[in-house]
């Protein structure tokens, strides 16, 4: 790393749970946006979708476009980063239509930037920006966000540690979180108790790569035990009694720890399980298990023609 004064660093991980976009050029010179809904206007400023309008702003597009998205996964509220790869995915695409092959493309750092820019400043909303880079470069990696607005990626474990380790991980839908706005909360309740807490989150953080990167992935239950038992005290919302009830009975089934991705209050659930304790777990967490797998690619174009 060329510098290491920086803001703050995490841990971060692509899996193979992806979100396609499909952008298309239209003959009558409208806009068509398809997700959940079906949107059909005239306009860029007509779109509803915040994200779809905001990143064609930023591309200075007009109409005679249509834009369809189709999800592995739930895209609201799922906390896996589902809104940073939409984004990241819809940049790719649109920066490889109008610019593939001239020196107006931009790569996979240019894209997260993009994205933080768009989603962030534009759309308003209250995230931060690793979901952004792990979805644009892909791996298992360290990722530091300097003071100066500069962003390092490094990768933290080796191909054979990150197999081992996804052997022991089980993933649990909850069901679509119904408070949006627990990072609102979050961030409004911050006082000095609960930066302390985020400060010892950031020491698990940094625990957790420094152990992982030497092939101790064993750690990774513990960890993720004790990083569960700072973040449901940040805000409320983050766990329910529905979610203590989940975290209590896979504990006891053998789960050494969990947490709840992204915001909590819904969404999904990881687990750290030895693989012989796997069935018992699922027993008792009685929820949707997802199988998944960590990928080491980011965004791409599948198809172009």
């Amino acid at each position: 790393m060329e510098e290491q004064i920086y803001r703050s660093r995490v841990f971060s991980a692509a899996i193979d749970k992806y979100i396609y976009i499909a952008l298309n050029r239209k003959f009558d010179g409208k806009i068509r946006v398809g997700y959940s809904v079906t949107e059909n206007i005239e306009t860029v400023d007509d779109i509803r979708h915040d994200i779809v309008r905001n990143t064609m702003k930023a591309f200075n597009m007009g109409s005679g476009w249509e834009i369809v998205s189709i999800a592995d996964i739930p895209g609201n509220g799922s906390g896996l980063g589902s809104s940073s790869a939409f984004t990241v995915g819809l940049i790719n695409a649109i920066q490889y239509e109008l610019f593939a092959g001239t020196h107006l493309s931009i790569n996979k750092q240019e894209i997260a930037d993009m994205d933080c820019n768009v989603e962030i400043n534009a759309c308003g909303k209250p995230i931060g920006r690793q979901d952004q880079w792990a979805c644009a470069l892909g791996g298992m990696n360290e990722i530091c966000f300097g003071k100066n607005g500069r962003v390092w990626a490094q990768p933290v474990m080796e191909p054979r540690y990150i197999n081992e380790l996804n052997k022991n991980l089980l993933l649990f839908y909850l069901g679509q979180r119904k408070d949006n706005n627990i990072l609102e909360t979050q961030n409004g309740l911050m006082d000095s108790n609960k930066m302390k807490t985020m400060s010892y989150m950031a020491e698990l953080a940094n625990e957790a790569m420094l152990e992982v990167s030497t092939g101790n992935y064993q750690i990774m239950g513990q960890l993720m035990d004790l990083n569960w038992e700072y973040k449901r005290t940040l805000a409320p919302g983050i766990s329910n009694t529905k979610i203590k009830g989940i975290y209590t009975r896979a504990m006891k089934a053998g789960a050494e720890g969990g947490k709840v991705l992204g915001q909590g209050g819904g969404g999904f659930m990881l687990f750290y399980a030895e693989p012989h304790f796997h069935q018992a777990v699922k027993t008792a967490v009685g929820l949707a298990n997802v199988p998944f797998s960590f990928v080491d690619k980011g965004t791409q174009v599948i198809y172009a023609t």
